[in-house]
């Protein structure tokens, strides 16, 4: 016989560390796997999600009344939110990817599920226990402050550098230094609020102790990390703090040092308005990292500019399917459908994301998930606003002051940023926070003589299971077998593969397309983003093949051709994204440049890939930025020149349109020096910047050319034209630094294209050295 008691006992203890796990999982990055800081951190999360929810139907059979869901204010308003959500998914112009997101954000709506039964465990498993609600609130501190000291560990060189991080700015367990700022801020909040409740001046020092140095060390790891839409939201939650400690707070001696921290605030982000130009210029900007961090924001600035333009672009996107929108997770495919190489000057990048959570919801979710969200937030201020008020002793009032503080923090750096699976962790912890901590709120407008007539709540117990339970046990955990498999381990099994994929020599086709298709094979919803790194490989493996770099064999191409078309074309019927397309156009203009194919294999690969490109214009007219690479796969320049001059009629502000078409016409040799002059000229003023480094595939497949273009000296004529048109335009000294900028930064690409031309395999003139060398001191005097 199964004691019940004692069961509850065990499974109450278990949820307490499941649910510490789970907050812990926000550090775990799997590097063996796809997306390792993502899928690393929410398939630990998912599997102890689904445990946690195990045991909570467990203690409900035990004992229904005492852990029942609570449907209160803020359960409601999340259960709104969420309901919006699923109708958004449900009318997405794509469900299937709304309902299972992608491996690289992990927001359809199957993954937000579990985030929302996170909440709803925590809330109902501790609806009581105060002891409960701040042990898992000093673990989630502890938490944070493990992932603080993870860069310092890099740093002195303890643990070695995971793959693309950068220790100037570090992204730490996160990857990215902008939600690991994200991350770190709102705990340092949270440390306050601790502080406040639970520290006494004459007791627990070494606790004490231990909070100050991790609130130190982790406010200097935030600095560090230099993330200025966090480094704002720390500042506007600290500021909104004070205010409402000089208007809620009835001690004097607070309300003047508040008043006082507040008018500096003030005064201090005046200051730094006015001033910042010379902040920006000066030692300390250059010393103070993030002081230059922050002394770099501006209108103008190219980050800025595309994020306003995008948000601008959101609004009006949000208009064609204003009520449930285009479907949760679906922004990249809005994104797609609407942008326009025009804008390139302003917007490089290719978004799928607003860079505004706002409009992330309003876009993806209509109105109905904009208002359910605001009205979510609402009652998270509310609840909070509350507490305050309800709040009888001065150091609680003050610790929930704060807590309002971290939520306006939280808000406006995601005003800048969207949540990824470790903020989103956090985020339903603190809602869950929020939740255990106001349960008692109605309780409070009771008298106390009403309490202690009130009587005592009895839950009552069950002595054993019965049949029904053990079936509804047994039906639970087939259930939970179920979900585990094809969400997470089927999965994690194909992420798993791909990495092994990549692990295999490059040169061994068959053996990289094998794994490559048993993980296709497993049928999940990453299938796509094994698909695109598979069709990069084979791209990168035909550009080696086609320079005689990786012996290769005619069978085994056309095999593996046929095999890579195939899984890309059922991709796009799958999931109709622009990237199938692209890659079967790259590809196909590959297979026209293998050696070992005769002239009518290479016009059927050419038609082909002529095909995919033309399907592309069809469906996507103005991205050009796609489109660009067909002038590539064109047999000759006068072919190539005819493309990109349709697609400078259609996007005639695409500034590397018109470099491309300034190396073509060099490279035919039969433009004069002023036309490829003006049509260089034509490609700094839409904005393009010249980088050896660019990785853009276009301008990989440029540089091989640029490596034959020097005739005669004639590039150096056209940088003389350039240093002479800049010194008459810099002695302007009115010039605002933007235009200042554009007009360095022609002459500087001109050069760059000199010194590549220079160090190119070419035999050396020496006084086209000479004049490289020139240029370069003439460029020093412009900084």
């Amino acid at each position: 016989m199964i004691n019940l008691l004692k069961l509850e006992n065990f499974l109450k203890k278990s949820s307490f560390y499941v649910s510490a796990a789970a907050l812990f999982s926000a550090l775990i990055f799997l590097p063996n796997i796809l997306r390792p800081f993502i899928l690393g951190k929410m398939f630990p999360f998912q599997v102890l999600v689904l445990l946690l929810l195990v045991i909570w139907v467990v203690l409900m059979i035990i004992n229904f009344q005492k852990y029942r869901p609570r449907f209160n204010l803020l359960t409601i308003a999340i259960s709104i939110f969420y309901l919006a959500i699923l109708l958004s998914s449900i009318f997405s112009t794509l469900p299937y990817r709304s309902f299972w997101g992608n491996a690289e954000r992990m927001e359809g709506f199957i993954s937000l599920l579990h985030f929302y039964f996170f909440f709803l465990a925590l809330s109902s498993i501790f609806w009581t226990d105060k002891e409960a609600i701040r042990k898992i609130t000093f673990t989630s501190i502890c938490i944070s402050f493990f992932g603080a000291i993870f860069p310092i560990l890099e740093l002195f060189k303890i643990i070695s550098l995971p793959a693309g991080e950068n220790l100037s700015r570090p992204g730490g367990v996160f990857g990215n230094p902008t939600f690991f700022a994200g991350y770190l801020m709102v705990h340092l909040f949270l440390i306050v609020w601790y502080y406040l409740n639970f520290i006494k001046p004459s007791q627990n020092k070494e606790h004490k102790n231990l909070l100050i140095v991790m609130g130190i060390i982790s406010l200097i790891v935030f600095f560090w990390v230099q993330t200025r839409g966090s480094i704002l939201g720390l500042g506007a939650g600290l500021f909104v703090s004070l205010v409402l400690i000089i208007f809620l707070i009835p001690n004097r001696k607070y309300k003047k040092y508040s008043a006082l921290a507040s008018v500096i605030i003030i005064i201090l982000a005046i200051l730094f308005i006015i001033f910042q130009p010379k902040i920006q210029q000066s030692t300390i900007s250059q010393k103070i990292s993030f002081i230059g961090r922050l002394s770099s924001i501006s209108l103008s600035d190219t980050s800025t500019r595309a994020r306003i333009l995008n948000w601008s672009r959101s609004f009006n996107w949000w208009k064609e399917r204003p009520i449930f929108g285009y479907g949760q997770d679906m922004y990249y495919a809005v994104f797609d459908s609407h942008y326009d190489a025009n804008d390139y000057a302003l917007s490089r990048e290719r978004f799928d994301r607003a860079h505004n959570k706002f409009f992330d919801v309003l876009v993806m979710n209509g109105i109905v998930g904009f208002l359910a969200y605001l009205f979510l937030i609402g009652v998270v201020f509310y609840l909070i606003f509350l507490k305050i008020k309800r709040s009888e002793a001065l150091k609680e009032k003050m610790s929930w002051i704060f807590i309002f503080g971290l939520f306006v923090a939280y808000l406006v750096h995601n005003f800048f940023v969207f949540d990824t699976p470790a903020n989103s962790i956090f985020f339903f912890f603190f809602l869950a926070f929020i939740n255990l901590n106001t349960y008692d709120l109605k309780k409070k407008e009771i008298s106390e003589t009403a309490k202690k007539e009130m009587p005592a709540v009895k839950y009552s117990l069950k002595t054993a299971f019965d049949g029904l339970d053990w079936m509804i046990i047994v039906l639970i955990l087939i259930f939970a077998s179920f979900i585990f498999y094809h969400i997470d381990a089927k999965p994690y099994q194909a992420a798993k593969m791909l990495y092994e994929a990549n692990s295999i020599d490059p040169r061994d086709l068959e053996g990289r397309f094998n794994v490559f298709q048993k993980a296709v094979d497993l049928n999940t919803f990453i299938n796509t983003e094994i698909k695109k790194p598979w069709a990069d490989y084979f791209f990168s493996y035909l550009i080696y093949s086609s320079r005689g770099q990786i012996e290769s064999k005619k069978e085994s191409v056309v095999k593996a051709y046929e095999q890579i078309k195939s899984n890309l074309i059922s991709g796009y019927q799958h999931e109709p994204m622009i990237d199938f397309y692209i890659y079967l156009s790259y590809v196909a203009s590959q297979m026209a440049q293998q050696p070992f194919f005769s002239q009518e294999e290479k016009d059927r690969y050419f038609a082909e890939t002529e095909q995919y490109f033309n399907f592309i214009i069809e469906k996507y007219p103005k991205r050009s930025d796609v489109i660009l690479q067909s002038a590539f796969s064109q047999p000759t320049e006068e072919k190539a020149i005819a493309v990109l001059n349709q697609i400078l009629e259609r996007t005639p502000k695409y500034g590397l349109a018109w470099w491309t078409k300034a190396v073509f016409l060099i490279k035919n040799n039969k433009a004069s020096e002023e036309e490829i002059y003006t049509v260089i000229n034509k490609a700094f003023e839409n904005g393009y910047e010249f980088s050896i480094d660019d990785q853009n595939n276009a301008m990989m497949t440029i540089i091989p050319m640029l490596s034959s273009l020097r005739q005669k000296g004639k590039i150096f004529e056209l940088i003389d034209q350039g240093i002479i048109e800049a010194e008459e335009k810099l002695k302007d000294k009115k010039l605002n630094a933007f235009e200042r900028s554009i007009q360095l930064n022609k002459v500087r690409g001109l050069i760059d294209l000199a010194i590549l031309i220079e160090t190119s395999d070419l035999p050396k003139d020496p006084a086209h050295l000479e004049k490289t060398i020139a240029y370069l001191e003439k460029a020093d005097q412009y900084q």
